[in-house]
C-alpha cells in the first residue's frame, strides 16, 4: 500500500493529461460530446504498472494493462478532484487510459491515485 510518505515531488516524472468529458449543445436540442483538458497542458505525474494480462477473444489476442498514477491533489473552481471515474480519462505519452476509479490517498487531500486500464475510451 502506497502512503503519501512514499510520493515526493521528485517522483513526478510523467506529464500526464488528464481530459473531462464535457457536453455542448449544438444549438437545436441536442448535444455533443468531447474530451477537455483540465488543466490545459496537463500535470506531472507519478506512473506506476501494476499488472498486464493477455486473453483470446473473438479470433484476437487481447491484453489488458493496469496502472496506478498519482498527481497532487487538486481543489478548484473547475470541479477538480475528479471524482467521477466515468467522465475522466488520463493520456499517457499519447496512450489513452480509463479511469477505474480515483483516490484520495490516506484521506489527507495530498496526492489522487487514478487506478487505470490502458486503452481506447468511447
Amino acid at each position: 500500500m502506497v502512503q503519501c510518505c512514499d510520493i515526493t515531488t521528485a517522483s513526478l516524472t510523467v506529464l500526464v493529461v488528464i481530459e473531462r468529458r464535457v457536453r455542448t449543445t449544438d444549438g437545436q436540442g441536442g448535444w455533443t460530446e468531447a474530451w477537455s483538458a483540465d488543466p490545459a497542458g496537463g500535470v506531472w505525474a507519478k506512473v506506476a504498472g501494476l499488472s498486464g494480462t493477455e486473453r483470446w477473444e473473438a479470433g484476437r489476442t487481447e491484453s489488458t494493462n493496469l496502472y496506478s498514477v498519482y498527481v497532487r491533489f487538486r481543489g478548484d473552481a473547475n470541479g477538480a478532484p475528479y471524482w467521477n471515474a466515468t467522465e475522466t480519462r488520463i493520456s499517457v505519452r499519447g496512450r489513452y487510459h480509463n479511469v477505474l476509479s480515483i483516490i484520495d490517498v490516506e484521506m489527507k487531500k495530498k496526492w489522487l491515485r487514478f487506478y487505470t486500464q490502458e486503452g481506447d475510451i468511447s
